[in-house]
């Protein structure tokens, strides 16, 4: 069940995730990772709810390195759901 809730709400949320970062609405990006926190602990052992933490609890937010981080837990969850 919690992974077909993930399949079924996790593509509009990283697509808000990409519309945010382009816009540089930080604040739209934080609340999306909070949604997805509990999630991505629900399914997937490779650390990808541990990023999402680091994220949220970082204070470089939209930073260079933040946004490669975050690019990284994209491409994690991607794969997540092609695998699942």
């Amino acid at each position: 069940m919690v992974l077909a809730l993930f399949r079924r709400h996790v593509p509009e949320r990283i697509a808000a995730l990409r519309t945010a970062r382009e816009a540089g609405d930080n604040d739209k990006m934080m609340r999306v990772l909070h949604t997805l926190r509990p999630q991505l602990e629900a399914v997937d052992s490779d650390g990808l709810g541990a990023l999402c933490a680091s994220l949220r609890a970082s204070e470089a937010v939209g930073s260079a390195d933040w946004l490669s981080s975050l690019e990284r837990l994209i491409t994690g969850i991607e794969a997540v759901l092609g695998r699942s």
